[in-house]
C-alpha cells in the first residue's frame, strides 16, 4: 500500500510523497506520491475532516462518491485509493 515520507502523521505503506513547499488550496493540500512497489506516480489530496469547527466528512464522502461514479469518463481523474485518519482523509488520485 502507501507510506508517506513527508511532514504528516499518516502511515500509508509502500508509497513516498514529495513536496517542495506545501501547496495549499482552500480545502486541501495536494502532494505528489509514488507507489514503491510499482513506481506509479499519483497525487495525494490531504483533506481535513473539520474546517472552522464544522464537520466536513459528508462533503469529502460526496466527492469520493462522485469520483467513483465518474470512473468511466476520460475527462475526470481516477480515484486510486482512500485513506481515513483521525483528523483527515487522503484521496490518492491519478496524475
Amino acid at each position: 500500500m502507501f507510506q508517506t515520507l513527508c511532514r504528516c502523521d499518516i502511515n500509508m505503506p509502500d508509497t513516498t510523497t514529495q513536496h517542495h513547499s506545501d501547496p495549499m488550496g482552500k480545502f486541501a493540500v495536494v502532494r505528489k506520491c509514488m507507489e514503491k512497489s510499482t513506481g506509479h506516480e499519483y497525487a495525494a489530496k490531504f483533506m481535513r475532516k473539520r474546517r472552522k469547527g464544522q464537520d466536513c466528512r459528508v462533503e469529502i464522502i460526496h466527492e469520493i462518491a462522485v469520483l467513483e461514479l465518474a470512473t468511466a469518463s476520460p475527462r475526470v481523474v481516477n480515484l486510486h485509493q482512500v485513506y481515513e485518519m483521525a483528523s483527515e482523509m487522503v484521496l490518492v488520485l491519478e496524475l
